[in-house]
């Protein structure tokens, strides 16, 4: 089996290395010559010599030694021998690990698409690569920031080093954030604005693009109200203002926000919604059927804006603690109601929401698109306990 060792050597000697179209056809080839059984550890990948094939017909008698001496011939062919000279340089040229074999890296140029190639997957697909789980030098929006589930998504992107901008409706609040987000070395800033008006949207992203160069890597469709009534009760204005609110501000923001996330060459939309989107909770009907139609968005705009090389998905929490829950929560007896019926027995923090749109907007998530991911401990799952199945959501 040494003998393999010498036959590229051979081979190297009478023909020296050849370049060019020639070389990049043997490559093309490589997969078809590829050999399956005598290889050893040498870094080369191919190993063997005409000494080494009069070693592997020692013994051979009869036919089975002609057959071994015509292979020998064969592999005497000048255009033979300069072909497996061509896959023996392409192999020595890559880091091969043959199986049961160890094998050195060898230290070998990449042509510009090899390099260009592999630098994109080392951003996305490759484990381990540099900036696979950071978020630095990406820009983002995040609406409604100053407070609950949006608080924490501004924190946690800045802290990752995304530079952010958000919003809110109040200014005073707003002062206060930003005092206590420069106090931690986060680069965020913030605008005052009203959702529920179209104007004020169109001003929000023309601020967010002019600070960020016209680019935006991620939106982050957080912002959202609930008023809860029984259906009858509600009115017109009720309907108008959560509507507008929640799903026609995440729908226009979309529209506006597309040609900034298009230019950006990769981006990414997280849209908060709810399990209420999802089951039947008794939360409220104008609330669930905006979070319903937004699960909904998230997947046409998955499917639309994917030639644009942006993602869309939807984060769905359950009960997490957080401002537009607190009323409710209140109630110790409809507390106690949903932690008994969450198989893991308690509320959710907004921290386990904001790891999950962080993580969205990654590059180690970039084949994950049109999703409705719920955190919610597991409230819209049918569980089996003490031998009885439940359908959990209250």
């Amino acid at each position: 089996m040494s003998g393999w060792t010498g036959f590229q050597a051979g081979l190297a000697a009478q023909t020296g290395s050849n370049t060019g179209a020639h070389q990049d056809g043997s490559r093309e080839q490589l997969r078809l010559t590829r050999p399956t059984g005598r290889q050893t550890g040498s870094q080369a990948g191919w190993t063997d010599t005409q000494a080494g094939w009069t070693g592997v017909q020692a013994g051979r008698t009869g036919p089975q030694a002609d057959r071994s001496r015509r292979a020998v011939r064969q592999y005497r062919r000048p255009d033979l021998q300069r072909h497996l000279a061509d896959v023996c340089s392409s192999w020595s040229g890559r880091n091969f690990a043959l199986q049961g074999v160890s094998a050195a890296p060898v230290n070998a140029p990449n042509t510009p698409a090899e390099t260009s190639e592999m630098a994109g997957a080392e951003t996305s697909a490759t484990a381990g690569a540099p900036g696979r789980w950071s978020l630095h030098g990406k820009t983002a929006l995040v609406t409604g920031g100053t407070r609950g589930i949006g608080r924490v998504v501004v924190e946690e992107l800045a802290a990752l080093g995304a530079a952010v901008h958000t919003c809110s409706r109040k200014e005073a609040e707003l002062a206060e954030r930003l005092k206590e987000w420069e106090a931690k070395g986060f680069r965020v800033t913030v605008s005052v604005c009203d959702l529920s008006v179209r104007e004020q949207r169109e001003r929000l992203v023309r601020d967010a693009g002019d600070r960020f160069g016209s680019k935006l890597d991620i939106l982050v469709n957080n912002a959202g109200t609930n008023r809860k009534k029984p259906t009858t009760e509600y009115s017109a204005e009720d309907y108008s203002f959560v509507m507008a609110t929640n799903l026609e501000s995440a729908y226009h923001l979309c529209q506006l926000a597309h040609p900034l996330l298009k230019a950006s060459g990769s981006g990414n939309i997280v849209l908060i919604t709810s399990i209420a989107g999802i089951v039947a909770l008794n939360g409220g009907t104008i609330y669930a059927m905006t979070k319903g139609a937004m699960n909904q968005l998230t997947k046409n705009l998955a499917c639309e804006w994917a030639k644009d090389n942006i993602r869309t998905n939807s984060v769905a929490p359950g009960y997490i603690f957080t401002s537009l829950v607190e009323r409710l929560l209140a109630n110790k007896e409809f507390e106690a109601s949903v932690v008994g019926r969450t198989p893991l027995r308690r509320l959710g923090e907004p921290s386990e929401v904001s790891s999950l749109v962080a993580f969205l907007c990654m590059p180690g998530s970039t084949y994950i698109t049109g999703q409705t991911i719920s955190v919610d401990g597991v409230q819209t799952a049918p569980c089996v306990v003490t031998g009885r199945r439940v359908n959990w959501p209250v």
